[in-house]
Order: C-alpha cells, then sequence, then structure tokens
C-alpha cells in the first residue's frame, strides 16, 4: 500500500515541531528533507562535512603537491544547496 504524502508531510512537520521543543537545550537543528526529518549539530550539515572530508583527504598523504583539482557534488535537495556553496 502506498503513503498518503500530505499525510506524511503533516508527520514531518509535526515531529520537526516536537524534536525542536525537546532538544530546544541543546545546540541541534532539525531539518525536514525530501523523506527524512534530521537532528544534526549546529554548524554541521553537508556543506562543512565536505570541506572536512576535502582537508582529511588532502592532508591523508604529505606527499601529495597538488591540492584537489575536482570535485563533484550532486544533490536534488535544499539540504545539499549548503555543500554546493
Amino acid at each position: 500500500a502506498k503513503a498518503d504524502p500530505e499525510f506524511g508531510a503533516m508527520q514531518a512537520r509535526e515531529l520537526q515541531y516536537h524534536l525542536q521543543g525537546v532538544l530546544a537545550a541543546f545546540p541541534v537543528v532539525v531539518r525536514i528533507g525530501k523523506g527524512y526529518v534530521e537532528a544534526c549539530p549546529k554548524g554541521i550539515d553537508k556543506g562543512v562535512m565536505a570541506e572536512r572530508f576535502l582537508d582529511v583527504v588532502q592532508s591523508a598523504d604529505p606527499r601529495r603537491a597538488q591540492p584537489v583539482e575536482f570535485v563533484l557534488c550532486i544533490g536534488d535537495d535544499s539540504s545539499d544547496e549548503l555543500m554546493f556553496s
């Protein structure tokens, strides 16, 4: 059986509001994405993690003289926008 998308969106918003209330005292951001609800530490997003990944890759081999030349980021969700900036 297929789920009702409107009901699912309503439940996601309700969960987001509930989590925001429960986690209000903590440095957490609650986001709704395309088919998910996530709670992340403030200041952590796909953009921050992409930068961190590049730092780790470039520092993994001290002999690496050249920086990473090309990065391909693909996304289909509003949370992916942070990765592109």
